[in-house]
């Protein structure tokens, strides 16, 4: 994923582009981001954990060993309407 981020004040708005295997599957326009709710070295991440530990007794890095076949993420329906799908 690419966000181009508009400037100005924290917590603004942006386009995000996705892609899978290096070819653009999607774009959409991020209204508003967050500002300092996470910290700014924090990871996401899919299949491996990188990050901060999600519990005292959850050691880092972790690493999923299974297949991961698929991934879902829901978005509210105002943000999905907003987003171009890439053929």
């Amino acid at each position: 994923m690419h966000f181009d981020f508009d400037g100005g004040h924290a917590g603004g708005g942006g386009t995000a582009t996705l892609y899978v295997d290096g070819a653009q599957v999607g774009r959409g326009r991020i209204q508003k981001t967050l500002c300092c709710r996470v910290s700014s070295d924090e990871t996401f991440d899919v299949g491996s954990d990188t990050g901060t530990a999600a519990a005292p007794d959850y050691e880092v890095p972790n690493e999923f060993k299974g297949v991961l076949r698929s991934l879902k993420i829901n978005l509210p329906t105002p943000v999905a309407a907003e987003l171009t799908q890439v053929e």
